[in-house]
């Protein structure tokens, strides 16, 4: 905010911490999919559903919603999207004529998919810790962002592993 860098920011939720930071007028909540998380979690759905195949769901109705509002915003350069949360926002933002860097929260997926598959395996569970779709999206993410952002060495590292070129990770 201090460098006028912030255009928007798209979010589930805006509560707490962030209502002190951000301006409200920079925030679009998508509240349709703060409500079915909400439900989902209130109503113990997880008896019934799959997590993994309702965040699909849900995370894919986020991404649609975003890259509908992009379209109707001025151009802009620079476009960042949280892993599993941006597919559909990557085009919208490049008809914007932005840039696209995603920003990812841990390790590639598919490092993912290996170290928590081993944890179910060590514990006898046998459904797929990742649904599948969540791993073709993610990994289409990565192909179609000019950079893919990272916490820390190992997640940069597991990202080059799994055929990221170095020179498209940044590191905080």
């Amino acid at each position: 905010l201090k460098r006028d860098s912030l255009h928007h920011l798209f979010t589930f939720d805006f509560t707490g911490p962030m209502t002190t930071h951000l301006p409200r007028s920079l925030v679009t909540e998508i509240t349709h999919c703060k409500l079915a998380n909400d439900a989902f979690v209130r109503l113990r759905l997880a008896r019934l559903v799959n997590a993994s195949r309702f965040n699909v769901i849900k995370d894919n109705l986020f991404d649609t919603a975003v890259s509908r509002r992009l379209a109707a915003l001025e151009p802009f350069d620079l476009f960042v999207g949280w892993a599993n949360y941006a597919l559909a926002s990557i085009p919208a933002a490049r008809r914007r004529g932005a840039m696209v860097v995603i920003e990812s929260g841990s390790c590639h997926i598919s490092e993912q998919q290996r170290l928590i598959g081993d944890e179910y395996r060590r514990w006898g569970l046998t459904q797929p810790p990742i649904d599948p779709r969540t791993l073709d999206k993610m990994t289409a993410e990565y192909e179609q962002a000019d950079y893919i952002m990272t916490l820390s060495t190992f997640a940069r590292d597991s990202f080059i592993k799994h055929g990221v070129p170095p020179t498209k990770m940044l590191m905080i």
